[in-house]
C-alpha cells in the first residue's frame, strides 16, 4: 500500500477514539504500540539498581513457600513488596510481592532475573518496628542468578540531623592528587561526598576506605589547595 500525506492544517481529533493495531515501531519517526512502550519502560526500570520502595524488610528467616501475616510488626496486605535479607538459604534473599498469609511469595516483576538484580541493587523500607525508614544494598559480588546465588543485603549508613558520626573538612591541605583525610570516625562503614568549594558542585574522584579513620581520595587531576569541601557520613550506632 502507497503511504499517504497529510495535508490538511491542523491536527487530527479521534473524538476519544482509539487508533487500533498498530505494528512496533522500527525508526525513529515511527508511531509505537503501548504494548512496545510498556516493554521499552519495565525493561529500563527493570534494570536499574535502585528499585522501588518495599514495604518491609525482614528480620528472620521467613517461609517463602507460606507468608506469615505480618513482618516486622506490620500487617501485610495483597501487593505489598518485601526484602528478604536474612533467609537461613541465602539464595532466597531478594524482593518479593506478597499475595495473602499462607500464600507463597513470588519474586518481584522488577528483580527476578540475573539482569535485573546486580551487585549494588539497593532498596529502601517505608516501615516496621525495626527496619523503618532505612536502606539496603547488595553486596555480593560477580554474576548472580536469582535463587541460587546467596545474596547478602547489607545496611545502607543513614544520618540524620548531624552530630559526631558526622565529619566535614576543607581541603586538601597542599595542591595534589592524593587527599588522605583523618576522620577518627572509627568505622570504614562510611558514605563520602566531595564538592568544589567555589561552585557547590559535586566532583568524582576516587574514595577508599584505607583504615576506620582515614579516607584516601584520589583525583585524575592535581586538586588546588583548601579548593574542596568532604563530608562523611558513618553508619549510626
Amino acid at each position: 500500500m502507497m503511504a499517504t500525506k497529510k495535508m490538511l492544517a491542523g491536527d487530527y481529533d479521534f473524538a476519544a477514539g482509539k487508533l487500533k493495531n498498530v505494528s512496533d515501531a522500527i525508526a525513529d519517526v515511527d508511531v509505537p504500540s503501548w504494548g512496545q512502550v510498556k516493554t521499552l519502560v519495565n525493561s529500563a526500570v527493570s534494570n536499574l539498581d535502585y528499585k522501588g520502595s518495599v514495604r518491609v524488610a525482614s528480620t528472620a528467616n521467613v517461609s517463602v513457600s507460606s507468608a506469615p501475616a505480618t513482618i516486622d510488626g506490620v500487617t501485610l496486605a495483597a501487593g505489598n513488596r518485601i526484602l528478604l535479607k536474612n533467609q537461613t538459604a541465602a539464595a532466597e534473599n531478594g524482593l518479593y510481592a506478597f499475595a495473602s498469609a499462607g500464600a507463597a511469595l513470588t519474586r518481584a516483576a522488577d528483580a527476578d532475573t540475573g539482569t535485573e538484580v546486580t551487585p549494588g541493587l539497593w532498596v529502601t523500607v517505608e516501615e516496621g518496628t525495626a527496619n523503618a525508614d532505612s536502606a539496603w544494598w547488595l553486596t555480593t559480588d560477580g554474576a548472580i542468578t536469582v535463587g541460587t546465588t546467596a545474596l547478602t543485603f547489607t545496611e545502607f549508613p543513614l544520618v540524620t540531623g548531624g552530630g559526631s558520626s558526622d565529619f566535614e573538612q576543607v581541603g586538601p591541605p597542599a595542591t595534589g592528587t592524593t587527599w588522605a583525610i583523618t576522620h577518627n570516625l572509627g568505622t570504614k562503614a562510611i558514605v563520602a561526598q566531595v564538592w568544589e568549594v567555589a561552585t557547590d558542585e559535586e566532583i568524582d574522584v576516587k574514595k577508599v576506605a584505607t583504615s576506620g579513620n582515614v579516607l584516601t581520595i584520589t583525583a585524575g587531576v592535581p586538586l588546588t589547595q583548601d579548593a574542596y569541601r568532604v563530608v562523611i557520613f558513618a553508619r549510626g550506632a
